[in-house]
C-alpha cells in the first residue's frame, strides 16, 4: 500500500500537544477497524515523521521532553501539500497549528 507522508515540524519551545496530538492521530489511523489492525502498519494510510530545522534534539515548552527529530530540513522525505488554487506543490515539510 502506498502511504501519504505527513511531516510534523518541531522546534524549540514547541507546545507538546501541538506536535504530539497530530502525530498520534495520523500515526494511529488505520483503514481497517479493530485493535488488531493497529498492531502493524499494513493498513496505515500515512507515513508520519517529525522534522526539525537541524538534526539536533528539540526542547518542548517547559524544558521537557527532549524530542529527537526523525529528519532535519535537508534530509526530510518529500511530501505533497496543497498550494494555491488547489495545485499540489512538492515541499520537504508541512505547517503545524499553534493554537490560540
Amino acid at each position: 500500500m502506498s502511504r501519504l507522508s505527513v511531516a510534523v515540524f518541531i522546534f524549540d519551545d514547541v507546545e507538546v500537544l501541538d506536535f504530539a496530538g497530530p502525530f498520534e492521530v495520523f500515526s494511529r489511523t488505520r483503514l481497517t477497524a479493530g485493535v488488531e489492525s493497529r498492531r502493524n502498519d499494513e493498513t496505515a494510510p500515512f507515513y508520519v515523521f517529525t522534522v526539525a530545522e537541524h538534526a539536533e534534539n528539540v526542547t518542548a515548552t517547559g524544558g521537557a521532553p527532549q524530542v529527537v527529530p526523525h529528519f532535519d530540513l535537508a534530509h526530510a522525505p518529500p511530501i505533497r501539500r496543497p498550494g494555491r488554487a488547489g495545485r499540489i506543490r512538492h515541499a520537504p515539510t508541512a505547517g503545524a497549528c499553534s493554537g490560540a
